[in-house]
């Protein structure tokens, strides 16, 4: 089932795009979820994928085949926030499950009704790379090789992290990265803990490494961008 928005952009729609992030996914072990809780699952992913809409630059997504989904993003390095959202997201409901996700950068050609069928580079480099993830959860695959460069191993290091985070890191890390502005005494509020809890599951957590991470994937999209604006 194809999501598409109502009020996407004209200057971020898909006819008009050259380069965007692709992300592709499915659950870990979804045939072990028990029946009475699949439906919640799946509920839960297309909620959160829809909020993306709102709060980054979603384009269209799809659910399909009971495990797997796609999302396009106007904005490459939205893709590669909401991997890492979506991840949490899904770690800290319940019932609790996994997702393997692989962002693909790079051009995309004309969208059909269904994004599952569309083309371009960016949605067969995210393809093949979820194919080809066989460890860990989180992988970015760039057309331009200086990007792949600058990103590829560094994203590897950042699932590497995330995956260690015990219960309430992750918790409060979601939140922060939900809620950047907040202060501590906000996501204290927000989370039923103590101030203390919060500052010391962030700094457990090493948020600002994650926060300085999405940054610098803010700025090589931002000079990659400015180098193909100058050729």
């Amino acid at each position: 089932m194809s999501s598409q928005h109502d009020n996407i952009d004209n200057s971020t729609s898909a006819a008009s795009m050259e380069y965007a992030g692709v992300l592709t996914g499915d659950i870990v072990d979804s045939q072990k979820i028990d029946a009475s809780q699949h439906q919640a699952v799946l509920t839960r992913l297309r909620q959160t994928l829809a909020s993306f809409y709102d709060t980054l630059s979603l384009v269209d997504f799809d659910v399909y085949r009971g495990d797997a989904f796609q999302a396009l993003f106007a904005k490459p390095a939205d893709a590669i926030k909401a991997a890492m959202l979506l991840r949490l997201l899904m770690r800290n409901a319940e019932p609790t499950c996994e997702v393997r996700q692989s962002v693909g950068i790079g051009a995309i050609g004309s969208l059909s009704d269904a994004i599952k069928r569309a083309n371009g580079e960016a949605f067969t480099l995210s393809g093949r790379g979820l194919d080809s993830l066989r460890h860990g959860y989180l992988s970015v695959h760039a057309q331009d090789a200086a990007l792949q460069q600058q990103l590829g191993l560094l994203t590897r290091f950042v699932d590497a992290r995330l995956s260690d985070l015990p219960t309430m890191q992750s918790r409060v890390l979601l939140a922060y990265l939900q809620q950047p502005d907040a202060t501590h005494d906000d996501l204290a509020k927000h989370l039923g803990k103590a101030r203390s809890t919060i500052t010391r599951s962030l700094n457990s957590a090493n948020y600002q490494l994650f926060e300085d991470y999405l940054a610098y994937v803010d700025k090589c999209f931002n000079q990659q961008r400015q180098g193909g604006a100058r050729r």
